[in-house]
């Protein structure tokens, strides 16, 4: 008889929606969490180096501006590029890198004088660094590094200073690569005119026939002339 009554007082309760009656259905399932998908990275990402040497680039003893030797590595670590001596790297920088180095290019600047380089980026690079064989270089800062977006195109562009190289970096647009401090304008008066007129005024024209030039010869048959290996020169 009491079990009767309890199922009895029970039977107003199943109506009442106590237990998810007919009119409140049970709500809707969340939705899975979105799932990221990498982006495959360009399989020919290019790299663009323009380097621009100032008319007073490289003071023989007697303070007159000479030819510098410029070399330009792609690097997939910073650190032995950067903690490395001049010597270790103007005379066994393959040694001294190791698997580090990905590819180098040397360049030889005349004072005022503009170069482009273009080549295809290495997958795994994410430094640029750049040396200049100053003859004065106990007293130069003769070493600089840039680090490169992740699998994009790359532009750099390299300063040659006097006793100084500075090296920065840009990525997805066209640029006028940046002038040495002191590097008269273009069209402007060069202090150094009179003195020395071989010394010329260098624009913005110059700088981009130096782009297009390294874009063309990046673009040109490979002759094996000048992509080599690290032990002979690369990039």
């Amino acid at each position: 008889m009491a079990r009767a009554g309890v199922a009895a007082a029970l039977i107003p309760l199943a109506g009442c929606g106590l237990f998810g009656g007919d009119d409140e259905p049970p709500p809707e399932p969340p939705p899975p969490p979105a799932v990221e998908v990498p982006m495959p990275p360009p399989g020919d990402a290019r790299l663009e180096v323009v380097v621009t040497a100032s008319p007073l680039v490289n003071p023989d003893l007697n303070g007159r501006p000479s030819p510098v030797v410029v070399r330009i590595y792609q690097l997939n670590a910073p650190d032995p590029f950067s903690q490395a001596d001049f010597f270790q790297l103007y005379e066994k920088d393959a040694e001294t890198l190791g698997g580090t180095a990905l590819g180098r290019r040397e360049l030889i600047l005349q004072p005022a004088g503009v170069q482009s380089i273009a080549a295809a980026r290495d997958a795994e690079a994410t430094h640029v660094g750049v040396t200049a064989g100053y003859r004065k270089y106990d007293e130069a800062q003769w070493r600089a590094i840039t680090p490169l977006p992740g699998d994009r195109d790359a532009q750099v562009r390299v300063v040659l200073e006097s006793l100084k190289v500075e090296v920065s970096g840009q990525w997805g647009q066209y640029w006028t690569p940046e002038r040495p401090t002191d590097m008269p304008k273009a069209g402007g008066i060069n202090p150094n005119a009179d003195d020395d007129p071989k010394i010329p005024d260098v624009g913005a024209d110059d700088a981009k026939t130096a782009i297009d030039a390294g874009r063309a010869a990046a673009d040109a048959p490979d002759t094996g002339d000048d992509l080599k290996t690290l032990q002979r020169d690369f990039f």
